[in-house]
């Protein structure tokens, strides 16, 4: 988490202007994904191949229960989600 942090606010600086997308694999993948989310990501990505459990240790059944879990902590942390479209933009501006 101490890269993530340094890699981030090095990035920031050096590309202000960049957009930042964040994912991590196994058994680190949560705790990234909420310091990604904490530390002002664009975007963070979660899929069943990163990891097969939630959060809270069980299983997934599929890669909506973990949008729902990622949705769930940007929420907390007064993250506003990106609709559809917003996210096309983001993904592949004009």
């Amino acid at each position: 988490l101490k890269q993530l942090m340094y890699i981030f606010d090095e990035g920031k600086r050096l590309f202000p202007r960049a957009r930042v997308c964040v994912t991590a694999v196994g058994e680190a993948c949560w705790p990234v994904i909420t310091v990604a989310i904490l530390l002002g990501s664009d975007m963070v990505r979660i899929g069943i191949e990163d990891t097969k459990k939630l959060g809270n240790g069980e299983l997934a059944t599929g890669n909506a229960q973990m949008v729902q879990e990622v949705a769930k902590i940007a929420r907390t942390y007064g993250r506003e989600l990106a609709s559809v479209e917003e996210t096309r933009q983001m993904l592949m501006p004009v």
